[in-house]
């Protein structure tokens, strides 16, 4: 019994450190994000998906799901391409992570305004509230893949950059959340 209370210590402590390291990571991520791509940069929302698609197309396979994709192919996004895809990329790619085999994501897009839809495990509210503050946020997706949540936290900063947002929500009485990513076009 005293040997599993010094090793629930020494678990403790290396995961305070942990957290630490992240924290700092978190913060040197964050001021290495402050490039300057241009404030007038809009995307092609349509291409950018597909760039996506093609880019997660094995893990998509791996899971049997649909990953479909509905809006207009000149809507516009008011953000510059690279931040597009590394958020695109971060909230398809945990989507898939969280979803169940064989089930499917639905990106539904207009011109500023992109949600993605799964039919994946869901999220409680405890961490919905946590999900895009400076902390790490493990989990596990439904094929025991691991994350830390920090790729939602630096995603959640760029776009905030951008002046624009990303809201969460879990769907009612349906398995999945649903991520919408929000850059109205001036």
């Amino acid at each position: 019994c005293a040997s599993m209370a010094k090793y629930y210590k020494d678990v403790s402590l290396q995961l305070e450190h942990t957290e630490d390291m992240m924290n700092s990571l978190l913060e040197w991520a964050k001021s290495e994000l402050k490039i300057n791509f241009g404030q007038d940069a809009v995307s092609n929302i349509s291409k950018s998906l597909t760039q996506i698609e093609q880019e997660l197309k094995t893990k998509i396979n791996q899971k049997k799901l649909a990953l479909i994709c509905n809006g207009p192919a000149n809507a516009s996004i008011n953000l510059p391409e690279p931040v597009l895809l590394i958020v695109l990329r971060n909230i398809i790619g945990n989507a898939i992570k969280f979803s169940f085999h064989g089930g499917k994501i639905v990106v539904n897009f207009t011109g500023g305004k992109i949600s993605v839809e799964d039919e994946g495990k869901g999220m409680e509210l405890e961490k919905i509230n946590r999900l895009f503050k400076q902390s790490v946020n493990p989990g596990l997706g439904t094929a025991q893949e691991s994350g830390f949540g920090v790729g939602m936290y630096l995603s959640y900063e760029l776009v905030k950059k951008y002046g624009g947002t990303i809201q969460v929500q879990t769907k009612q009485n349906k398995p999945g959340c649903i991520f919408t990513l929000i850059a109205e076009n001036h």
